[in-house]
This record gives C-alpha cells, structure tokens and sequence, in this order.
C-alpha cells in the first residue's frame, strides 16, 4: 500500500472486506500510474492533450514496477460529485478528469482533458438479458435488440449505458431515456462515445463530453 496516496490508504484500512481492499488497491495503483503517464507525455500540467487517447492492458505487476522505478507517489485529495462521481480535486486545473471501472478480472481506467466515463463489463455472466431490457433500455433500443436478445448486442448497449451515465455523473438513472443505439449516437450531441478493442470475453466502452 506504499504506492498509493494516503487518502487511498485510509479507505483501504477502513474496509472490511477483502475484496473490496483489492480493488481499491488495484484501482489506486492504475491511478497512480496513469497520472504519471499523463504527467511524461502533457507536461507539468498532467493533463492529456486533445485527442489523445491510448488504450493498453497492464497486469498489476507490470504497474507496481512503474510505480517502484518513479521513486515517489503523488498525493492528491479526491472530492465527490452529487451522485457520488469521484474527481480529483484539482481536475481540469492540474489533473485530468477520470473515471474508473472494474468486472472479472480487469480494471480500466479513463484520463481526458474532459469530463470522463469508462465501463467494462465481462459478457460471460449470464442474465436475463429480456427482463433487464425491459427495464432499463428504451423501446428504440429493446427494438434493436428483439425478442431473444444476443449477449453480445446486450453487453454492447449495456456499457455504452454506464459510460455514459459515469460520463455525466448521474449514473445509469440518467442514462436511461438515451437511445445509445448507433442510430441514436448519430444524433447525440455534447457527448463522444469510444468503443475500443477489449480483451477477450469483455466489452468496453469510453464516453466523453466534447
């Protein structure tokens, strides 16, 4: 727990459940690690140029070693959005905003020059993908994908819905009257939606403001 920040510590020692420590260590050390690579590549600022994006998969070891050959960890204070978004409280000024997402066995992180939100999901769960299109998706939407939704064409909508609502900070409630079909993204203003290569077995997806 030496490479994360103090505040990230507190949380992890406050915490009771073991996985739930993992993933608050495992986040705050990608964390750590992607400001540091923001920090080389956008200067003092740490703020990622205009565009940039790149998209890679680190097993923790291959971050620890990151953070080991730094020397230091960056200390930073983390406040809370109305709904609960977390930000860097510098974010915008000299942090970029980011969002973090976590399923099976990968965690993701977003940085960007704008308001952010990332979400992985591991398509092998099994669900009832009909009831929860009923539920959550639009009638655009739930026409897209039919009777006997694919998983694939489901997970494919389902992250584009978390993105988007982890984007605004509203959650999936605020996500839910949007038609993130790809008819629908054609007319969505104020917002980019990413859909870069995940691993195998997982679905991504990065929505950001423009």
């Amino acid at each position: 727990m030496r490479l994360v920040e103090d505040e990230r510590r507190v949380r992890i020692l406050s915490t009771g459940a073991s996985l739930r420590r993992g993933t608050l260590l495992a986040g705050g050390l990608l964390l750590q690690y992607g400001v540091a690579e923001a920090a080389e590549t956008a200067g003092a600022s740490g703020i990622p140029e205009e565009g940039e994006r790149e998209f890679r998969f680190l097993e923790i070891p291959e971050v620890v070693d990151r953070l080991e050959a730094l020397g230091h960890v960056r200390q930073y204070s983390l406040n809370f959005g109305p709904w609960g978004k977390p930000c860097f409280a510098e974010e915008g000024k000299t942090m970029p905003f980011f969002n973090l997402s976590h399923s099976g066995r990968y965690l993701a992180l977003a940085l960007s020059r704008r308001e952010v939100g990332i979400d992985l999901q591991e398509t092998a769960r099994k669900a009832d993908f009909k009831a929860l299109a009923d539920r959550f998706f639009t009638p655009a939407e739930r026409s897209k994908l039919g009777e006997s939704p694919d998983p694939e064409a489901f997970y494919r909508l389902w992250v584009r819905k978390e993105a988007y609502g982890k984007c605004t900070g509203e959650g999936l409630a605020g996500a839910l009257p949007m038609n993130l079909t790809d008819e629908g993204l054609r007319l969505l203003a104020g917002f980019a939606i990413t859909e870069p290569l995940a691993p195998e077995g997982y679905r991504l997806c990065v929505c950001e403001r423009t």
